[in-house]
């Protein structure tokens, strides 16, 4: 059974592992969306893929992407700051990494 920390718990996934593999799956492409966006300096689209992220990963039990997305959804909005957007996705990766382990 899939184990998924979430909040103070942990809750078996058992009946949404194929959907969390999913998730995780696709993810990298998602990122790689992020990545597109930067370069065209869209910050909206930078700020909607930040808050889809955010959205899907709480559901699926992960509050690290969430928090990461988050951020990056904020400063997105405030068109603040393109090394704080990459250092969370580059965090994000890292947590899709571990992840697939």
């Amino acid at each position: 059974m899939n184990n998924v920390r979430s909040g103070g718990g942990v809750r078996e996934l058992a009946e949404f592992s194929p959907l969390v593999d999913r998730f995780l799956t696709r993810l990298p492409t998602r990122l790689d969306q992020f990545d597109t966006a930067l370069q065209a300096n869209d910050w909206l689209g930078v700020e909607r893929l930040a808050h889809q992220v955010k959205g899907a990963s709480s559901c699926y039990g992960f509050p690290d992407i969430a928090h990461e997305a988050s951020r990056i959804e904020v400063i997105a909005k405030n068109k603040s700051n393109l090394s704080l957007i990459r250092e969370g996705l580059e965090k994000i990766r890292s947590i899709v990494r571990r992840a697939h382990r």
